[in-house]
């Protein structure tokens, strides 16, 4: 199962955007999209999330091949937790 939909948070819409050319690695992590679409070598994916900390997880792992464009609360706590993990 994909940790992104155990229910541990309230459901959220998560908004990330890749390069068109990783878009297969950002399937492979972040599970099956409710919407993707791709325009000017860029691919837009929207995901329902309702386990935050597994998103970050993945984002990790997925690192400068992934952009999280919101919402801006969720946006928020990932660049809070870097800063934490920075010593920041």
């Amino acid at each position: 199962p994909n940790p992104l939909l155990w229910a541990v948070d309230e459901p959220v819409e998560v908004t990330v955007t890749s390069p068109a050319q990783f878009a297969p690695d950002v399937r492979h992590w972040l599970g099956a999209p409710a919407t993707e679409s791709t325009t000017d070598d860029t691919t837009t994916f929207t995901y329902r999330v309702t386990n935050r900390a597994g998103l970050r997880a993945r984002l990790y792992q997925l690192g400068s091949r992934v952009s999280l464009i919101g919402p801006p609360d969720v946006h928020a706590e990932l660049l809070d937790e870097l800063s934490m993990m920075a010593g920041e």
